[in-house]
């Protein structure tokens, strides 16, 4: 199961996302305005709070096309502008949960980024920070690289252990813990990019997950190995 974020703007983000309960991980949708251009999308992340800075031209093209990079807070993201919505989202059908469709045949990532599809617009993000994830989510809608799971589908055991985890840290009920969303990524070492004082990590990629939960009214990032037996928070 896949999933597809700047901290000074968490507060906004509540209010977009509806929660997920611990009981069931279907995640509602919401309306967000559609991105039009580019400088819509820098007009809206500075609304947001963030600092953002254009870098150059993107190295890598997207389907034949050239993007802008930008910087939020730091993180490189990169945007795709096109002619017209209906030129990109002929593009956006090709964007899938396991791949690029090229030719008919789906080429699988080998690591997935964060994809966001909207007006004229494609966002790519293969960083790994939460707020980033969230922030562009927020105003782009689901990722095009996200897959809703089933009613029914429990969650795998290290969205469990980084619940339990936080119960533990906060001393709440985990029936409590609202998931907002679950994103399999490999971090850049064996400390999930979280080391602990005077820790020594192996730089290793290490698959996991970054898990982004509510209680209370706040939300929580919270780092996994791919198997929840490590679980570390920013």
């Amino acid at each position: 199961m896949e999933m597809s974020k700047i901290k000074l703007v968490i507060a906004i983000l509540e209010a977009i996302f509806l929660s997920i309960g611990t009981t069931s991980c279907q995640q509602q949708s919401t309306y967000t305005p559609e991105m039009g251009s580019l400088i819509t999308l820098e007009e809206s992340l500075v609304d947001s709070g963030v600092e953002i800075q254009r870098g150059g031209r993107a190295l890598e093209d997207f389907m034949g096309f050239e993007g802008q990079v930008l910087f939020l807070d730091g993180e490189e993201v990169k945007v795709y502008e096109f002619q017209s919505g209906r030129e990109r989202e002929n593009v956006s059908k090709k964007v899938t949960v396991e791949g690029m469709v090229v030719d008919g045949e789906v080429i699988f990532w080998d690591i997935k980024p964060a994809i966001w599809g909207s007006g004229s617009l494609i966002v790519v993000y293969q960083g790994y920070d939460g707020g980033v994830f969230l922030l562009l989510s927020s105003l782009m809608g689901d990722p095009l690289t996200y897959e809703a799971p089933a009613d029914d589908e429990p969650y795998p055991p290290a969205i469990v252990s980084a619940i339990r985890y936080l119960a533990d840290d906060l001393m709440v009920d985990p029936a409590l813990i609202q998931v907002l969303d679950f994103t399999e990524v490999a971090w850049p070492d064996a400390c999930l990019g979280v080391p602990s004082p005077g820790e020594q990590c192996v730089q290793v990629l290490t698959p996991g997950w970054r898990v982004m939960m509510k209680v209370s009214g706040n939300v929580y990032e919270l780092r996994t190995d791919y198997a929840g037996e490590r679980v570390s928070q920013p």
